[in-house]
Formats: C-alpha cells, structure tokens, sequence
C-alpha cells in the first residue's frame, strides 16, 4: 500500500495504523480511511498534512499518537497550517540540525528524500537548497562534495551564534503571549487566574516580572493574523489554553514551537475529553461537540481547571510559570 498523503511505498499493509519514513507514525480511525480512500484532499493538502504529522511525530520521540485521527483532525491541521517564512524556515532548519547533534560539532547527514516534511519543505529539492543556503551564510560545513549538501553537516561556531542570538531575543522579552479562546465563558478565567498569575510579584519587588498580552487587548491597524505572529515573536514564552478546540489557538500552540517558545499548557476540565455541551451567545442556546484535545497536544502536559476554583488554578499556573521559565 502506498501513504495516503506523501504517496510513499510501504511495506506492509495496515491501512489504519503504519509508519512512513516520510510522515512518520500515521493512526487513523478505520472509518477515516474509508474517507480518505475518496480522496478528499488535494495534493499540496496531503502534502500539509504530511509536514505536520512528521513534525508532531518527532516532538512524541517517534511514537505513535495515541488517539487515532478523523477526518475532521485532517481538515483541522490543513486549515491550521500557515507556511514559514524563507527566513524562518532557515532558522528551524539550523535548530532540527542542533536537535539531532549528539554534541558540538558532531558531524550528521540529513536525508533530503525523507525528512524534507521535518524541515517544512514540500519538496526535497526546497531542503536541499536551504542547506546549501545555511552553508553560504556561514552557519553550516559540509563534506567538499558539492553535490551533497546534505552530508557531514557540522554548526559552526557562526551558526552557534546565531542560535544563541534566536534564544537570547525571547530571554530579554518580558512579556507572555496569552492563546485562548475569545468567549465571553472565558473572560473570568483570563481575568481573575491567567493574567494574575502570568503577573505575579516577587517578595521584594515592587513590578511583576512578566506582562501577559492578549492580542483582543492590543490596540493594532494591522491585519489580525500578522499581528499575532508579531506579537507572538516579541514575547519571552506563552501560555496556551485549549479549552474550546479553536483552530487559530493551534496554530498559535504550534508556530511559538517552531521558535522553539515555552508554551504551558492549560484546558478547562470538561474540554479535555469529547462530549457535547450547551452555550448561550446573546441569549441563545447553541449546542456545540466538544472534541478533547486536538490529537497533536494530547500528550503534552497541561493544567486543568475548573470554573469553580480559579484562586487554584492561579496558583498551579503561577508556580508552573516559575518553574520553566528562567
């Protein structure tokens, strides 16, 4: 059988659960692969697809998800998906480099054919010239084989600098990126738990050490999109509620990761697992799915709350903020 999204051939034939060298581990609930097998996406879709599953499957350790995906999850992560820019997809591509680096200066290969989904590329042609891109600009050695960009890879000590300039910009922020829901549900929960603990005072000081922004809070002419992704740059980590399942929080979750960004996780303790719940908005009743956490964050450790002890769930938060973020 073939991947259903990057086309690869396999070995075996499991058409719900399998492991692909370019996407990595697929799980499919068997009713979602009877969908797909009518093909519902197009080719640059599946091929979205396949960038996100590759890079989910290595922040697990290259272990299978344990929830397996619908076809509503598929559509969730293309619509989700906003590509890198030429400059940041050098910068995630000098970090995957470090990541897989046993120590400095250990000499890799990246395999161009496979792993171009990890490094946000749709072709492995788009790989190749970012690596010799990362040689030009110093921040990378290969062998003396031209034609292999891809072989004994080493950082140099420029490319260490510039992964050092990319940490030492969020260290000197002091602020903290607030991705949440924007519901009137919510509003207590950001007011009297979220922000406080994000602003918490220290004995002795008289000004809280981290400022938490909201962007519904932030006065901007600019389009919403670009001025989250601002926002999000200039902040020092970020906490990531996901409460509501909402797409554009995911997506928030997902590019502060590509800059290698603390994200803290939190969900309100009746969104963790799927069921159906009732909301009023502007008086009138909307029976909504609730549909747990989106498979690519389920295992990350998060906090849950409750609507009834938010002095708590502040405190959780505070002591969490405290702990990570140095």
């Amino acid at each position: 059988m073939r991947c259903y999204f990057c086309r690869y051939n396999l070995d075996i034939n499991a058409p719900s659960r399998y492991r692909c060298s370019k996407c990595g581990a697929v799980h499919l609930r068997k009713e979602t692969v009877k969908l797909i097998d009518a093909d519902p996406f197009s080719e640059d879709q599946n091929k979205i697809i396949s960038i996100c599953l590759r890079n989910e499957y290595e922040r697990r350790g290259r272990s299978f998800s344990r929830r397996a995906l619908t076809l509503r999850d598929l559509s969730q992560v293309v619509t989700q998906y906003r590509p890198l820019e030429p400059i940041d997809k050098l910068d995630n591509a000098l970090k995957n480099i470090e990541r897989v680096s046993k120590y400095v200066g250990e000499s890799i290969e990246v395999d161009i054919s496979n792993e171009f989904p990890y490094y946000h590329c749709f072709y492995q042609e788009e790989l190749y010239s970012l690596l010799v891109l990362l040689q030009q600009e110093g921040f990378i050695s290969a062998t003396e084989d031209s034609l292999n960009p891809h072989r004994g890879l080493r950082i140099t000590i420029k490319g260490y600098e510039r992964l050092r300039e990319l940490r030492r910009f969020r260290k000197d922020s002091r602020k903290c990126f607030v991705a949440m829901w924007l519901h009137p549900d919510m509003d207590d929960v950001y007011k009297n738990a979220i922000k406080p603990a994000i602003e918490y005072i220290e004995e002795g000081e008289d000004q809280p050490r981290f400022e938490a922004v909201k962007i519904d809070n932030v006065e901007h002419a600019n389009d919403i999109n670009d001025e989250i992704i601002a926002a999000i740059r200039r902040s020092r980590f970020m906490v990531c509620d996901l409460t509501g399942y909402r797409g554009g929080v995911y997506f928030e979750a997902g590019f502060s990761y590509g800059l290698g960004m603390e994200v803290i996780y939190t969900c309100r303790e009746d969104w963790v697992k799927s069921t159906t719940m009732e909301l009023y908005d502007d008086g009138n009743k909307v029976e909504i799915a609730q549909e747990g956490i989106h498979f690519d964050l389920e295992h990350r450790n998060h906090i849950r709350w409750g609507q009834d002890n938010l002095s708590e769930f502040r405190d959780k938060l505070t002591k969490r903020i405290k702990a990570v973020i140095q």
